[in-house]
C-alpha cells in the first residue's frame, strides 16, 4: 500500500508513540492561532524562544471522529480521513472547501514509535475532484523527520522540557484537468511544498505548536506561498512549566547562557552553484549555527537525493551533487535553512 524508501532509528529519551500520541476518537483539541514561532534549530538540546510570540483568541478547533471505514479530523475548512497499517498511520484523503481527495497511494503522517532521529519518507499518489467539476491529481514524495529535541521558552517565561520537534515534507506535482486558465491565476501544472513543525511535549497527546508553511512553484519560480501556526498549551502542561532560573539550574552547564533563537533567518544562507556535465556543486556559507538541507526533485515531486550538513558561522562549505544516471530533463534544488527555502533549477542531460 506505501512504498517505504528509508527508515533509521536513533533512541533517544522523548519518542513518539501509538499509545501515547495517536489521536483518540472523540477528543476535541482547542487550538489557538499564534504569531511569531520560529523553526530555528535541529539536533540536540535545542531551546526554542517563543516568548515574543502572540497567541490570539481566535480558535482553531480540530476533533477525532469516525466514519463507516475509518477514523478522521475535522477543522475549518478541512476534513482528513486517515488509515492504519501495522504501525504506520496514513492519510487516504481529505475534503478542503476547493478540493475532495482520495489517495490510492496513501499519505503517510507517522510510524510508531517515532523516535529523536527517526526519518522515513514514501511515494504518494491520488485522483480526486477540484470545485467538483475539474478532475484533479496529486503525486510526490512526502518525509517525515524527528529532527530536534530540547525545550521552549513560553510566552510567560516559563520553561517545557523534553520537547521533540517533528518536521514534515511534502513535495507534491499538482494537475488540474481542464480548468480554463483565465479562471485562476495560477497555471493548471504546478509544484507544492509544504513545510511542517510539529512539537510534542511529554505527556501530552497532540503537538502543542504547530507551523506550516504552504508554497506553489511553476518550473521552480515561487508564485505563492502562505503560513499558518497555533497552540495547543491545556493546564496539564502549563503546570509541567519552569522557570527560566531552574532550568539553567538544572542544566548544571556552567558556561551555557540564554540564547534568543529568534533570529531572522531570510538572509541567513549565502550560496553559489555550479554545474560541469551532470555534477552539481553548491558552495555555500550562514549567519548562524544550524543545519541546512539540500533536496533534488524532479518537477513531478519525486525525491532523488536528500542531505542534511551541519554549519557553523562565517564558515564556508561545499556539497556536490552526481546527477549522471538521472532520467534526461529538468530537476529543482530546494535549500531549506530552518523552514526558510530557496529552489534552483537545473538541467539533466
Amino acid at each position: 500500500m506505501c512504498l517505504l524508501m528509508n527508515i533509521y532509528t536513533a533512541f533517544a529519551q522523548v519518542a513518539l508513540t501509538e499509545s501515547c500520541n495517536k489521536p483518540i476518537i472523540g477528543d476535541k483539541v482547542k487550538r489557538q492561532l499564534v504569531d511569531g514561532i520560529c523553526c530555528d534549530g535541529c539536533g540536540d538540546d535545542i531551546v526554542w524562544d517563543f516568548s515574543g510570540c502572540t497567541i490570539k483568541d481566535e480558535t482553531f478547533p480540530i476533533r477525532f471522529s469516525m466514519d463507516s471505514s475509518s477514523f478522521k479530523s475535522s477543522e475549518p475548512g478541512l476534513r482528513k480521513y486517515y488509515i492504519q497499517s501495522g504501525d504506520t498511520l496514513l492519510v487516504r484523503g481529505y475534503q478542503s472547501s476547493y478540493v475532495n481527495m482520495n489517495y490510492t497511494v496513501p499519505l503517510i503522517e507517522i510510524t510508531y514509535p517515532f523516535n529523536h532521529g527517526d526519518s522515513i519518507s514514501s511515494l504518494f499518489s491520488g485522483r480526486g475532484k477540484y470545485c467538483n467539476s475539474y478532475n484533479i491529481s496529486h503525486n510526490g514524495t512526502r518525509m517525515v523527520m524527528a529532527d530536534a529535541k530540547g525545550s521552549i521558552l513560553l510566552p510567560n517565561n516559563m520553561i517545557l522540557k523534553d520537547v521533540e520537534r517533528i518536521h514534515k515534507i511534502t513535495l507534491n506535482n499538482i494537475l488540474i484537468e481542464g480548468l480554463e486558465q483565465n479562471l485562476v491565476d495560477t497555471a493548471t501544472t504546478k509544484q507544492e511544498m509544504v513545510e511542517e513543525y510539529y512539537w510534542y511535549v511529554k505527556h501530552c497527546r497532540y503537538p502543542i505548536f504547530e507551523y506550516r508553511k504552504s508554497s506553489s512553484y511553476n518550473k521552480g519560480t515561487v508564485i505563492g506561498s502562505q503560513t499558518e501556526s497555533y497552540c495547543y498549551l491545556p493546564d496539564s502542561v502549563i503546570n509541567k512549566a519552569i522557570s527560566y532560573a531552574d532550568y539553567i539550574l538544572n542544566k548544571n552547564q556552567h558556561s551555557r547562557q540564554t540564547e534568543k533563537l529568534s533570529e531572522n533567518s531570510d538572509n541567513a544562507i549565502d550560496y553559489k552553484l555550479s554545474q560541469t556535465g551532470n555534477i552539481i556543486q553548491l558552495s555555500y556559507s550562514t549567519t548562524v549555527n544550524t543545519k541546512v538541507t539540500f533536496i533534488i526533485a524532479g518537477i513531478t515531486g519525486i525525491i532523488y537525493l536528500n542531505n542534511t550538513k551541519s554549519c557553523k558561522p562565517g564558515e564556508r562549505y561545499s556539497i556536490t551533487f552526481d546527477c549522471n544516471g538521472f532520467r534526461p530533463g529538468e530537476y529543482i534544488i530546494y535549500i531549506n535553512l530552518n523552514g526558510i527555502v530557496n529552489s534552483e533549477t537545473i538541467q539533466i542531460k
